[in-house]
């Protein structure tokens, strides 16, 4: 008989609430004061929350008469929805590389030396016979012939050349940091009424929003120690890395609490989409030690070269020169363009000369910082390529596209003035913006046991930034 029996429950949607009966199998433990809500009404609270403030989803919600959600359910509402999509994520990257023979926890083959047998089969860069038919191609279209500034002089960079757009996974990494509050707050005031409490039930409700406060921060220490543990209590920053990976028209954007999380959700991702051994792995990154030591350790045993950024070595090659030379800063950005114009064409023998001339001519003033921009060039040299070359080919120079991701999944929402988040915090809502720009989020909301998060296909495609 109990199956029978009917139960009313509330059910809140975009076109307010409504009461429904449903079988009482299904609430167990009714509760009559309780709501539902809808996954479209999730979706949309939540689609809000990853780019406005709580106080003004709150504001919206009231103003044009959808719900009446105050601020820290809706706070509640998308710690409790990150902490899902992140264990959801979790399990299946590691059921993934459980599969193909992986450690989940290191994200390493357990098998390397049969991995390095498989990905012998993948696309190598080209080869030196067409690359230096395409470098001759290259010279001959150049006007003036005179100016060898212009011309590709120099075939060192051959191992950061692909054959095409085809063969490759282009994987775009950057990082962002956001100001990070307190580790242990002083909350003293919050329990402390303004009057004195009197009876029972002021009393009591103290003690519930006590008890709400010491939940709230056991979860916080907890996250901290799994999910940063490379990273201490007093670092004053929440550090997110964004990987953004391209193949075929595909486009899937990965976020992880650091860099390692990150690259084993890459490594999840290549293996579930076979990429790993059919693919050749362009890096683009901005030249952090960490960052590139990080990938050598992880992908040994792949197919793949690692480019810095153009950008990056651009503003780094005038941040080096305005501190070695004198002048002014138009004069100091002539001499930027002459450095940068043996870069950019691969020719880094003649872009060292040049900057060993700038003494000649008697304008350096910091001999040392001249040395350190020597030594960027040399340490440096394996991951700068011939740009002009790549540019020809109708190859990417860029990870600007990484970097326009980490403001949609980050800056936008948590970098404003006065802004300071927990790692909780921060990394619930960039996890749900990942969710809604993978075009993951109402499918894990409405039926999380059938969300596929590493497994990309048509209906997955890259969304339009500016809708995102």
């Amino acid at each position: 008989m109990r199956s029978t029996q009917k139960k009313k429950v509330n059910i809140q949607t975009l076109n307010g609430v409504c009461k429904l009966e449903v079988n009482a199998v299904f609430v167990p433990n009714h509760n009559p004061n309780l709501t539902f809500r809808t996954p479209k009404l999730n979706f949309a609270i939540l689609s809000q929350l990853s780019h406005s403030s709580y106080r003004d989803v709150h504001i919206d919600l009231k103003n044009y008469n959808i719900c009446a959600i105050g601020v820290s359910t809706l706070k509640d509402l998308a710690e409790s929805e990150g902490a899902r999509i992140k264990a959801s994520f979790n399990e299946q990257r590691s059921n993934i590389l459980m599969k193909h023979d992986f450690n989940p926890d290191t994200g390493r083959p357990n098998n390397e030396a049969a991995l390095v047998a498989a990905c012998k089969n993948a696309p190598k860069s080209l080869e030196l016979s067409k690359l230096a038919q395409a470098v001759q191609e290259f010279n001959k279209n150049q006007p003036g012939l005179d100016d060898k500034s212009n011309l590709i002089r120099s075939l060192r960079f051959i191992n950061t050349i692909e054959n095409s757009k085809e063969l490759i996974v282009q994987i775009d990494i950057d990082e962002v940091l956001t100001k990070k509050q307190k580790f242990d707050r002083n909350r003293s005031c919050v329990n402390t009424p303004a009057a004195k409490a009197t009876g029972k039930t002021r009393e009591s409700q103290i003690q519930l929003n006590q008890n709400k406060i010491e939940a709230r921060s056991d979860k916080k220490k907890e996250f901290d120690a799994l999910a940063v543990s490379a990273y201490q209590n007093e670092h004053r920053n929440v550090n997110t890395a964004v990987i953004r990976v391209t193949w075929d028209g595909f486009v899937h954007v990965i976020k992880g609490e650091s860099v390692t999380e990150a690259l084993k959700s890459l490594m999840a991702l290549l293996l579930e989409n076979n990429l790993l051994t059919t693919r050749r792995l362009v890096f683009f990154m901005d030249g952090a030690k960490s960052l590139k030591s990080k990938i050598k350790d992880m992908f040994s045993f792949a197919s793949y070269h690692i480019i810095l950024d153009w950008y990056h070595v651009s503003v780094s090659v005038l941040q080096h020169l305005s501190m070695a030379l004198s002048g002014t800063i138009a004069q100091k950005r002539e001499h930027r363009s002459e450095v940068c114009k043996h870069i950019w064409h691969g020719n880094l023998q003649y872009a060292r000369e040049v900057i060993l001339n700038f003494q000649n001519k008697g304008i350096v003033r910091n001999k040392a910082k001249l040395q350190t921009l020597l030594n960027y060039l040399y340490n440096k040299q394996d991951e700068l390529t011939c740009y002009a070359l790549r540019k020809d080919m109708n190859l990417s120079n860029s990870s600007s596209q990484a970097e326009k991701y980490n403001d949609i999944l980050v800056a936008s929402r948590q970098k404003n003035n006065g802004m300071a988040w927990s790692v909780v915090g921060s990394n619930d809502l960039s996890s749900i913006k990942a969710a809604k720009v993978n075009n993951k989020l109402y499918i894990h909301l409405e039926n999380p046991t059938k969300n596929q998060w590493f497994k990309v296909c048509d209906a997955c495609n890259e969304v339009d930034l500016m809708a995102a």
